[in-house]
């Protein structure tokens, strides 16, 4: 396994964490979100194809830090960039993203 994959099945591990600890709340329209992020993951793991990894990087991910910004009271309780922060940064090293 790769580096790539390995990035990717920890944000599916965090995301599906995640999901858990907002059933137990029933925000289902985050829940919703979050599922989305992470549902195409799966295909990307051993995929050679580097433009779905830069569709993941520069389109999928952008649309849910929009989605959480437009929906989330983000200075009340949020664990999700800290949680994929890291392992974006290193995903966009990896496809040769420059960082924001």
């Amino acid at each position: 396994m790769n580096e790539l994959d390995e990035i990717y099945l920890q944000i599916l591990r965090d995301g599906i964490l995640t999901i858990r600890s907002l059933a137990a709340g029933g925000d289902r329209e985050r829940i919703f979100a979050e599922a989305d992020h992470i549902h195409n993951l799966p295909t990307l793991i051993g995929n050679a194809n580097h433009q779905l990894h830069l569709y993941y990087a520069q389109i999928e991910r952008p649309c849910y830090l929009e989605w959480l910004k437009n929906h989330v009271d983000l200075t009340q309780h949020d664990f999700t960039n800290p949680l994929f922060a890291p392992l974006w940064k290193r995903l966009d090293s990896i496809l040769g993203i420059e960082s924001k």
